[in-house]
C-alpha cells in the first residue's frame, strides 16, 4: 500500500525551523514561478508572494525584497551575497545552503554552509 505521508510529517523539517525562530528564505537563481511551486510544497511561508530579483535595480529594492519576502527568483550569485550581507548586517545569523558555481560567494559569506554535491 502507497499511503501519502501526513501533511504534517511532510512538512516536519521546515515547522521543526520555523517552531525555533528561523526564518526560512528560498533564494534561486530559477525562474520565479518554479521557485515559489518548490517553497509552497516544501512548507515555506508564502503568504507574502515571490518577488523576480531581476527587477530590483537598486540597493534600497534589495534591501526590501530580502526582508519582505521568503521566495525570490532569478536572484544572480551578486545578488545572492548582497541578500546574505543584508541579513547579517540585520544581527541575524545566516545558513545557507547551494549546489553550484552560483552559489560559492554566499556560502562562503554566509556563517554556516551547506555545499551540495548536486542538487
Amino acid at each position: 500500500v502507497n499511503a501519502k505521508p501526513p501533511q504534517r510529517a511532510k512538512h516536519q523539517a521546515i515547522d521543526f525551523f520555523v517552531n525555533n525562530g528561523v526564518n526560512i528564505k528560498v533564494i534561486s537563481g530559477d525562474n520565479i514561478d518554479t521557485v515559489l511551486a518548490i517553497a509552497q510544497k516544501a512548507g515555506v511561508n508564502t503568504i507574502q508572494g515571490a518577488v523576480d530579483a531581476s527587477t530590483l535595480t537598486t540597493p534600497e529594492a534589495l534591501h526590501e525584497a530580502i526582508f519582505k519576502y521568503n521566495v525570490i527568483g532569478r536572484a544572480t550569485p551578486t545578488q545572492k551575497l548582497e541578500f546574505v550581507k543584508l541579513l547579517q548586517e540585520g544581527k541575524n545569523r545566516v545558513a545557507m545552503t547551494g549546489d553550484g558555481l552560483n552559489d560559492v560567494l554566499a556560502l562562503k559569506q554566509a556563517d554556516v554552509s551547506i555545499a551540495l554535491g548536486e542538487g
